[in-house]
């Protein structure tokens, strides 16, 4: 259980105890947790001006706190790595989403209400839910209450799928779940510390596929580019269609912005580009700036 501290909220003249609770799970025996950036928000938000303690609960002991620090924290994905200097009484295992398809049984494990070790079952009922501006979540219908946002979402094998980040109030079995993909691209990131940015490269597109009447290929077709950005400066065009990124295949939208998610501002990626105007294919260099939020 991951228990946030917020200190004492006054209503009405009289005083009552504010917390922030959520799920973690770890992933490394030298006491490094997953969770979601909501749910320890308070801890690294310089908006924000109240108490805050940052704290877990072993479900093995859950009447002790133990200290906890934010190592690194991704607003955009709602992703977070936090630190405690325990060892971890059980290290979780990364599977790969890709395993699973629309009707495969999943398992939720979280403290729904600060209730510790509570498991629940359910399938996935979507695989592309477009929640997220960087990509496609995973829809469950597995019980989610209050206190399960960061909590492992686990196949059969006990492998973890997904992270738990939302669920509609009211809506019993609409609940949604981050890719473990985008976790496992994210760790190095969030281990160096301190708050992920993203990169961008200034150019807006769509997906498109394979045209056999022009030759042109499956890719990111170029729509807009920013005036003055990295892309513009690359030489990207409108009308070009993206099909790389480092020799990484590109898709889509999706796909670009998945194989972005290991590359860190400042950095230059290489593009593989198809020109629909002089029908060849070229490999230019952008430097990637950091994304606006």
């Amino acid at each position: 259980t991951i228990w946030v501290d917020l200190g004492i909220q006054v209503q009405k003249g009289l005083g009552y105890a504010s917390r922030s609770i959520g799920s973690g799970f770890f992933i490394d025996e030298k006491g490094y947790i997953v969770t979601n950036y909501h749910v320890i928000q308070s801890e690294v938000d310089s908006k924000y001006e109240g108490y805050s303690r940052l704290y877990i609960k072993l479900s093995s002991n859950p009447e002790v706190r133990i200290p906890a620090r934010v190592v690194g924290w991704d607003p955009l994905l709602d992703l977070a790595l936090l630190k405690t200097e325990v060892d971890a009484p059980y290290v979780f295992s990364l599977g790969s989403s890709s395993d699973l398809d629309v009707g495969d049984k999943i398992y939720a494990i979280g403290s729904p209400l600060g209730l510790e070790w509570t498991m629940t079952s359910g399938i996935v009922s979507a695989a592309n839910r477009q929640l997220l501006s960087m990509g496609p979540v995973m829809q469950i219908d597995a019980a989610i209450n209050s206190g399960n946002s960061g909590g492992p979402i686990i196949d059969n094998d006990g492998s973890v799928q997904a992270v738990v980040f939302a669920g509609i109030m009211g809506q019993d079995g609409l609940n949604f779940a981050i890719p473990v993909e985008y976790l496992k691209a994210e760790l190095p990131i969030l281990a160096a510390g301190g708050l992920r940015n993203h990169s961008w490269i200034g150019a807006m597109g769509r997906d498109v596929t394979k045209n056999e009447f022009t030759d042109s290929p499956q890719g990111l077709l170029t729509e807009y580019v920013m005036p003055g950005s990295s892309a513009f400066r690359a030489g990207l065009k409108v009308g070009d269609i993206v099909t790389a990124i480092n020799g990484q295949p590109v898709t889509g939208v999706d796909s670009f912005h998945f194989a972005l998610l290991r590359f860190v501002p400042g950095t230059i990626a290489e593009l593989t580009v198809y020109s629909q105007e002089s029908s060849e294919e070229k490999n230019i260099l952008v430097y990637l700036e950091k994304r606006p939020e």
